[in-house]
């Protein structure tokens, strides 16, 4: 069987720089993947951040290319570039058609090595970063996660804030940077990954030409202090301008290669990985205390951490915090049966498939593997996943699980009752957790010895590919199969036009509400029962509530499709929604009510619809109000349910390895005979009328503000659709006229984008800026100023080459995983384009002149009047 390391070519340039190659025919992209390793734990105290602020300065210009050149070029190449810096790396990565690899490859070296840190970019990109920190203090599960890190972590560089301070940002000077990139980015510190439809000998050689000149200097590096061992329980509480506590609580774990991390592994995902997790189903089902829970083995190569993290319920954090100690008991006291140790392997299967499914996703994993000593690894780190029994995870779960070796953090809502505490009171809150390991260590650290693992991976070679068929079962229902070999995967949904369209503002949320309890129970399967035989098979069932239409899917196994298909034809055909769990879901959207107002996109987002679309059911809240959540009642939802079940409004789309004529036999018996639910719904108007726009404001307690400004915009399946695509990939990402303009060249936000939604009946296209609350006026006059000169005069040939070239290029690399190609098809469809769109879209775009977005964006925007939402933060 092939693996992920099959077919990869290692080679050690000259001057040290190891580069990974490997050919995958999937699909006619190539990712390139420059994995340095140098991030957080490599900075000193007194230059904290910079490896971050050092990943934004990759892309402002060298000496070859001016300030923005790098992105425009890439996008124009119909790729895409991003990076990201955390702890021990720092990766940079474009992935664009093959046909254009030298010419990306060529930018991505002249970045590597000859950036130019221009003192005045580098004043600019400081105030950018300053403008992410903010926007992470106004996100509460990433405080919460960084000041645990604080608390449990004394001397290690895990402590600290790792994007740094403002203050700190500010004292970094240019020399900091030269010195910082002439240290670590060395040749030998760096591993050039390649991964996609290319020819080994040839992309060797290009690799060559670009990188053989890198010169190899001398690389220093400077480690983190270690981290002592734990022996003391540490507690912190926060407070802060937030709707819901977070509690978050960790252990010290050793490294991703001691012996003991595999068995640490598998007890996290028996403890809260899905919902048939244990922490899951008695913590937040049973008991009620939270409204989320999950608990994950972070490990780098010399240290780790496991962490639990939860959502709680108000004035109920201490009790969530003596249920988690309590199930952790329960674990250390009792084995985990052979179905939990099943269900954990076969969940590890299906992520190291799916993670491969993409060029990216193998370039990604061969560079973190090679930075950890050898790219091979990854089989070997699977196969000892493997080869874990109930006995190790119940000797590791008493060794680091107790607590002298916990760190406790609480961040409460500042208006939240909760019981003044200390820590005496949150360490008898733990009293269930032994104080300390029995005995000395078992297993010593060392490098772990080579096992095969049984599963299939990409071969790299392309498979004949089959054409989308599109056909029609006996009683109506639409189903959409491609086969594709490739990869042992299917993704697979059923799509129901209506849902949130057919809402009304005195029944809004009434699709999630009923999707989610939909999933808790059917006349065959309990709530439990359905969530643990689904994850034994490593898949998952997801309700999509989109505007237009409800999706149930999934991503599985294709050896495990009869046994997926039956459990989702259950939760469809036969939910009982049972009252207790009506409730129990009501609560939990109740609280994604509330806790919506600490997101800081996603609310202001919400404020704009509702100004855009005012009455219409694309203005309703997504998740309703609590108003109508307290109201609907089990048959509301029961019966909603059915009637939207009707063979006519159903589409089933299947992409992946399965064979078409036998999908057809499958689903004829399974839904063949289904019939009608219902009398028809009627749409809350199904015509979307615009009146005058106009202006939400409301003021938070964040750091930054929020500001949402756009026009209407066209249906989905309007011609103008295109046009406004290629004016939105004009205007933002970056090499985006308003990502140059506002985060570029004035340094107003980290975060400024544009976005075209097009729905079924009407949409809007719109603006998203978060800055400081004293930059509001000047980002608005500047968003303004920019629309103007949109309206005046048509963009440039450039532009407009640009923008068609990025659009088709990152639309066809964007679907390179079976879900991608399956969201595609059923999307067009339930849209009313035909199965055709998916392969004419590229066509459509590029017929697309520079005269007609001109002529489409007078169509729409009105500079008198449009809609604005604005989340208002605190004054400075």
């Amino acid at each position: 069987m092939a693996r992920l390391t099959d077919g990869v070519r290692k080679i050690v340039l000259g001057n040290g720089l190891t580069t990974l190659t490997k050919e995958n025919h999937n699909s006619p992209a190539v990712a390139i993947f420059t994995f340095v390793k140098a991030g957080y734990l490599n900075e000193s105290d007194t230059v904290a951040g910079i490896s971050h602020l050092t990943e934004h300065m990759f892309f402002k210009g060298t000496r070859r290319r001016g300030v923005g050149e790098i992105a425009q070029e890439t996008r124009e190449l119909g790729g895409f570039l991003n990076a990201s810096t955390i702890y021990d790396h720092t990766l940079y990565y474009t992935v664009l058609p093959a046909k254009n690899f030298s010419q990306g490859l060529d930018i991505q070296a002249d970045a590597l090595m000859n950036s130019i840190f221009d003192a005045e970019e580098l004043r600019k990109e400081t105030e950018v970063v300053i403008e992410e920190s903010k926007r992470k203090l106004d996100t509460p599960a990433a405080v919460a996660r960084e000041k645990l890190f604080e608390l449990a972590f004394t001397r290690h560089r895990m402590r600290r804030w790792r994007i740094g301070t403002e203050e700190g940002l500010r004292r970094l000077t240019r020399d900091d940077f030269l010195t910082f990139y002439r240290d670590l980015y060395r040749p030998e510190n760096i591993i050039l990954t390649v991964v996609g439809d290319i020819d080994l000998d040839q992309a060797e050689c290009e690799i060559e030409k670009y990188y053989g000149g890198f010169e190899r200097g001398t690389l220093v590096k400077e480690e983190s202090p270690a981290e002592p061992s734990q022996t003391v329980f540490r507690y912190k509480r926060l407070s802060g301008s937030i709707q819901q506590s977070h509690l978050t609580m960790g252990f010290h774990t050793p490294g991703i290669f001691h012996p003991d991390n595999y068995a640490l592994e598998v007890l996290a995902f028996v403890l809260g990985q899905g919902r048939s997790s244990r922490l899951n189903q008695r913590v937040k089902e049973t008991q009620q205390c939270v409204d989320s829970i999950a608990a994950y083995n972070y490990s780098l190569k010399e240290l780790g951490i496991l962490m639990m993290e939860a959502i709680c319920r108000p004035g109920r954090i201490h009790e969530a915090v003596s249920a988690v100690a309590c199930e952790i008991a329960e674990l250390q006291q009792h084995p985990i049966t052979s179905a939990e140790i099943e269900k954990a392997r076969t969940q590890i299967e299906t992520h190291y498939v799916f993670n491969q499914e993409t060029a990216a996703g193998q370039a990604s994993v061969l560079a973190m593997y090679e930075a950890l000593g050898d790219y091979r690894l990854v089989e070997d780190y699977l196969g000892r996943l493997y080869r874990v029994d109930a006995d190790e995870v119940q000797r590791v779960a008493r060794k680091y699980l107790t607590l002298s070796n916990c760190s406790l953090l609480e961040y409460v809502a500042r208006d939240e009752n909760v019981d003044a505490s200390s820590a005496e009171e949150a360490r008898s809150c733990l009293r269930a957790l032994p104080e300390g390991p029995p005995g000395k260590s078992e297993a010593g650290a060392g490098r772990a010895e080579s096992a095969e693992v049984d599963c299939v991976v990409s071969p790299g070679v392309c498979n004949k590919e089959t054409e989308a068929k599109r056909f029609v079962l006996s009683n109506g229902v639409t189903v959409i199969a491609k086969e594709n070999h490739d990869v042992p995967v299917i993704a697979m949904g059923v799509y129901v036009q209506g849902g949130r369209l057919d809402e009304t503002p005195e029944n809004c949320g009434i699709s999630g509400l009923a999707a989610r309890t939909a999933l808790k129970g059917t006349r065959t399967r309990s709530a439990a029962e359905l969530a643990a035989e689904i994850e034994r098979l490593g898949s998952h069932i997801h309700f999509g509530i989109d505007p237009d239409y409800l999706s149930c899917t999934m991503n599985i196994l294709s050896r495990h499709l009869d046994a997926g298909w039956n459990i989702l034809a259950d939760v469809l055909r036969n939910p009982v929604f049972p009252e207790a769990e009506v409730a129990k879901e009501r609560q939990l959207t109740l609280g994604k009510i509330k806790r919506l107002r600490d997101d800081t996109f996603r609310y202001p987002l919400s404020l704009f619809y509702s100004v855009i679309f005012q009455k219409h059911a694309y203005g309703l809240p997504a998740l309703g109000t609590v108003d109508t959540i307290e109201q609907l009642t089990r048959n509301e939802l029961e019966s909603w349910h059915f009637q939207h079940l009707s063979p006519e409004k159903l589409v089933v789309v299947a992409v992946g390895d399965f064979e078409a004529e036998r999908l057809q036999q499958m689903l004829e018996a399974s839904l063949g005979k289904l019939s009608s639910g219902g009398d028809d719904l009627e749409p809350n108007a199904s015509s979307l009328e615009f009146g005058q726009p106009d202006i939400i404001v409301q003021d938070s307690e964040k750091e930054q503000t929020a500001l949402v400004l756009g026009f209407p915009g066209p249906a989905f399946a309007s011609a103008d659709r295109y046009r406004l695509t290629v004016l939105q990939n004009v205007l933002s990402g970056l090499g985006g006229r308003f990502f140059e303009e506002l985060r570029g060249r004035h340094s107003l936000a980290y975060t400024v984008a544009t976005y075209l939604v097009a729905r079924r009946v009407g949409g809007t296209f719109f603006t998203y800026i978060a800055t400081s609350p004293g930059k509001e006026n000047k980002a608005r006059d500047c968003l303004i100023q920019q629309f103007k000169e949109i309206l005046n005069s048509p963009i440039s040939e450039t532009e407009l080459r640009r923008s068609v070239n990025y659009t088709t290029g990152t639309y066809q690399t964007g679907l390179a995983s079976y879900r991608a190609q399956m969201a595609r098809y059923a999307h067009n469809e339930v849209l009313g384009l035909d199965i055709g769109e998916a392969d004419a879209f590229p066509r459509k775009i590029k017929g697309v002149s520079a005269e007609d977005v001109l002529a489409t964006a007078q169509k729409y925007f009105d500079l008198e009047s449009f809609a604005q939402a604005v989340v208002r933060g605190r004054a400075e």
